[in-house]
This record gives structure tokens, C-alpha cells and sequence, in this order.
């Protein structure tokens, strides 16, 4: 079902959204150039943190990384250039805004560690789910093969239940972090909704990737389980 879904909506967004996006973008710019323009812009949301910029200018710039992950994958579809090492930046990338965000949440007192644990339970269960995953596959190295247990879900075909995941977190903690900048209550209530979708989210990819692993027995990596984080 799940791949069914993940085809039909990829093929909707990049024969509409990922059409444009290739129009627009030069030729010489790489998907890469774009997720690694992502890990720049966090590291700039961390400079400025460090130096005591307000927080509406910290945020404005998070968000912008944010938008970047809208753009990398549709455009490594299009231009045929998806790489392993791609999806290994990408989620790398992905972490870094995520996980800043939740920083700047807590330390600003409009995320509360409750909902953190909630979200964190299921995604360790994803995170271990997905390292026996990535354990099946067959690489030609020991190198290689200890970088796709560190990557994990970078090694399979993003679903569209993971990508729904992330954009719930990356939604989630903006509405937050805006209800502090823009002093509007009423959008930290919006965050929470999100955020609590992306625990339903997550639980359901935990039970999914335990379904998986336990009845789905060794194979190669053209035949493993596809459940990743968003490309």
C-alpha cells in the first residue's frame, strides 16, 4: 500500500511542482549544492544563536533551510541525479534542522519535554527498526556497510508516511518558535496539533518496520523494505 501511495504522490508533485523547480533551477546546480546550502543555514541559525540574535531572525532562517528539503529531492528525480551519497546528506541535513528547531523550542520554553519524550519513544523504535534493515543489505565493503547502519533509513525509498512525519516535526516546532516571535498564543496550539500527528506518525512506522523485520526475511537491497525519511 505504502508504495503504491509513495508513487502516486511523487508522481503528482514532480509532474507539477519538481517540472517547475527544474525550469527555474541552472543546469549546474546540483541537488547536493542544495541540501548542503541546508547545513549552511543551520550552521548560520547556531551562529546566531551563540551571538544573541533575536529569535524571529533565527527562525526566519531555519525556515528557509526548511524550504530547501522541498526542492533537493524533486529535482534529483527529474535531472535523474539521486545518489546514495545524496540520500546520505539529505539525511544527515534533515536531522540538523529538526533537531535545532526542538532546541530552540525548549530553550525558549514553548516546547515542553513531554511532548519530546512522546516523540522520541516511537522514533527509537524506527531508528532500531531501520538499522536491522539497513544490516540486510550487501555492500562490497566493511566501510561501506558501517556507514549504511549510521545512515539507516537513507538507504531505502522514503515513504509518504515518513515525508508526512517530517514535515509534521519541521510544522510543528515553526508554529512554536513563531508563537514566541510573533507573540500569538493561538499558533503554539497549531504546533502542538502537529506535533501529536507526528507521533501518530511515528508509531505507525515503528509498527510497520517491526512488521517488516519480523516477517520479511533476508534479501538483497533491491528487494528490502522501503521505509525511510523524507528525500
Amino acid at each position: 500500500m505504502w508504495d503504491r501511495l509513495t508513487s502516486l504522490e511523487e508522481n503528482l508533485r514532480d509532474r507539477t511542482l519538481g517540472r517547475v523547480i527544474a525550469a527555474i533551477i541552472p543546469r549546474w546546480v546540483h541537488p547536493n549544492h542544495i541540501t548542503s546550502l541546508r547545513i549552511v543555514l543551520v550552521g548560520v541559525a547556531v551562529t546566531l544563536f551563540l551571538t544573541g540574535q533575536p529569535l524571529k531572525v533565527q527562525t526566519n532562517v531555519l525556515i528557509a533551510a526548511a524550504l530547501t528539503d522541498t526542492i533537493d529531492g524533486m529535482l534529483a528525480r527529474s535531472r535523474r541525479q539521486a545518489s546514495r551519497t545524496g540520500a546520505y546528506l539529505d539525511h544527515f541535513s534533515d536531522w540538523l534542522v529538526g533537531g535545532w528547531m526542538g532546541v530552540l523550542a525548549l530553550t525558549n520554553g514553548v516546547l515542553e519535554t513531554g511532548i519530546v519524550v512522546m516523540m522520541v519513544m516511537p522514533q527509537v523504535l524506527v531508528t532500531i527498526t531501520d538499522r536491522i534493515k539497513a544490516s540486510r543489505l550487501r555492500f562490497k565493503d566493511t566501510k561501506a556497510r558501517l556507514l549504511a547502519l549510521a545512515m539507516g533509513p537513507a538507504n531505502f525509498r522514503p515513504n509518504t508516511a515518513s515525508r508526512l512525519q517530517f514535515v509534521a516535526v519541521l510544522a510543528g516546532f515553526t508554529m512554536m518558535l513563531l508563537s514566541k516571535t510573533e507573540n500569538y498564543p493561538a499558533l503554539r496550539r497549531v504546533g502542538l496539533v502537529c506535533l501529536y500527528a507526528e507521533v501518530c506518525l511515528a508509531w505507525m512506522l515503528a509498527i510497520d518496520g517491526l512488521i517488516c523485520i519480523c516477517h520479511i526475511p533476508r534479501r538483497s537491497r533491491r528487494e528490502a523494505c522501503r521505509t525511510g525519511h523524507p528525500v
